[in-house]
């Protein structure tokens, strides 16, 4: 089980632009997860009809109050409780097609979208109503590219991967992709594009808070500058810039062999709402901070003993104050199988209902709310 947890996670560090002088809020009781109480939440589920079979799905955006579901065969559009209304754009090699869906932009005055096709270096724009709007090329530098956010001023957060010594792990840029900042590593790998994580970042309000694996701290970037606002509390070691400077050829083997000598590994995904922060540490353990008070609850699920609350699953964005998850009904089953008979609870009674459906069934979108 490690072994898969592990073998998703890339790393990347930053060379420049950190600052230590902020003062910290203290996360505690990570180390202790298994221990706390999940939080209590509103689940509001959404099955996605069969009108198209979705295979695997990369993200939901909730536009104009429809939910756009990027998937791995096109992007489409269903309403609120999960009924088919369109296509927005499908594979294939025409002028309004793409061939990979990279990132996916909102533009949330009109409610058009930007698709980027990192495989034929171009960004795709289409209306709510799948109207094609136009195409125009994306520099080649690009193509490591995974993860796009936009910026209240029109500008965009570019998260790359690593690949040999390019050494960017994320970057700004304006409406020309004209590069105002870039952040870089020391670290190389031997030609495979290492990803960083699926949302190694968070924009909310345009404020960008940034996670490391092996850190134990979020970043919020001011002025191009990351300041570190809070601190999770860990007596496992940290792993020094400098250690990972001395990784020669970076691999998902590293983390591997990093986390048995007993390293902290950091959480690989943010998410961010105006009320809350969550962190994912690979479906294993989370910590959900309040902004409000402050306040921070660490949990985990109950792996191996009977599930009397469950944990958010599966969440791939944030959107109109809700945290986006995805389940389909392998994972449903695989959690039903850790509940009791007599179950109460309505999102445990739901996830048994998903378990039951057969196993072609489309997946479920999940909204939920602290």
């Amino acid at each position: 089980m490690k072994y898969l947890v592990f073998v998703i996670i890339s790393v990347f560090i930053i060379s420049c632009g950190f600052d230590k002088t902020d003062q910290t809020h203290v996360i505690k009781g990570y180390d202790s997860a298994q221990n706390e109480a999940v939080p209590h939440f509103q689940a509001r589920f959404a099955r996605l009809s069969d009108d198209v079979p979705i295979k695997q799905i990369h993200n939901v955006y909730i536009v104009k109050g429809q939910l756009v579901v990027a998937t791995s065969t096109g992007v489409f559009c269903y309403d609120m409780e999960g009924n088919f209304i369109r296509e927005i754009s499908h594979k294939g090699r025409a002028s309004n097609e793409w061939i990979t869906v990279g990132p996916l932009i909102v533009d949330e005055t009109n409610g058009n979208l930007e698709i980027f096709d990192t495989s034929s270096d171009k960004v795709l724009r289409f209306s709510l109503d799948g109207s094609f709007l136009g195409s125009s090329n994306l520099p080649e530098r690009l193509f490591t590219v995974y993860q796009a956010e936009s910026l209240p001023d029109g500008r965009t957060v570019f998260t790359h991967g690593l690949i040999n010594d390019s050494g960017v792990l994320y970057s700004i840029e304006d409406s020309t992709y004209a590069v105002e900042s870039s952040f870089r590593t020391y670290l190389s790998t031997d030609g495979a594009c290492e990803r960083i994580g699926k949302h190694p970042l968070s924009v909310h309000d345009g404020d960008i808070k940034a996670v490391f694996p092996f850190d134990n701290h979020i970043y919020s970037l001011r002025d191009n500058k990351l300041y570190p606002c809070y601190t999770i509390e860990t007596e496992k070691r940290t792993l020094s810039r400098k250690g990972l400077r001395e990784i020669d050829k970076f691999s998902f083997n590293e983390y591997i062999t990093q986390s048995e000598n007993g390293y902290f590994v950091g959480p690989n995904n943010i998410f961010e709402t105006s009320t809350h922060i969550l962190l994912s540490f690979f479906d294993i353990s989370y910590i959900l901070i309040d902004k409000g008070s402050g306040e921070t609850l660490c949990f985990s699920p109950k792996v191996g003993s009977q599930l009397d609350r469950i944990a958010p699953i599966g969440i791939v964005n944030t959107s109109s104050d809700y945290f986006v998850g995805v389940i389909d009904v392998l994972k449903a089953k695989s959690l039903a199988e850790q509940m009791p008979d007599d179950c109460d609870g309505d999102v445990l009674l739901k996830i048994k209902e998903i378990a039951s459906a057969p196993i072609t069934s489309n997946p479920y979108v999940v909204l939920y709310q602290f």
